[in-house]
């Protein structure tokens, strides 16, 4: 599933597509994913912003970001627009009624 949406989103065959915004864990199945995309271009007019939320083993997530890299250094989002990196964080109820930050959760 992960390879063919990639597969899909760079060998142009949805043309009237042009802005791809992707919210995905940076695991294996983003690293699936940038296999895919690897197989053809990710050019203009079609713009990418790609928020990739770590959480899980730290194995997975450096599997994602690597060939997340090595998609990118071969050239193939040029379409690039935008990259968000972040972690699952808890909110928690404070004293007087807030909310504050709690610690990064795993």
């Amino acid at each position: 599933g992960c390879i063919a949406l990639g597969e899909v989103l760079s060998t142009g065959k949805v043309p009237s597509l042009r802005t791809v915004r992707i919210d995905w864990p940076c695991d294996q199945s983003f690293a699936s994913l940038c296999e895919g995309l690897s197989q053809g271009r990710v050019d203009p007019p079609v713009m990418v912003d790609i928020d990739l939320r770590r959480r899980g083993l730290e194995n997975d997530t450096y599997l994602g970001v690597r060939r997340f890299a090595e998609t990118i250094r071969a050239g193939k989002l040029s379409g690039l627009r935008k990259v968000s990196l972040s972690t699952y964080e808890t909110l928690r109820r404070s004293r007087g009624g807030g909310f504050r930050r709690g610690p990064h959760t795993r």
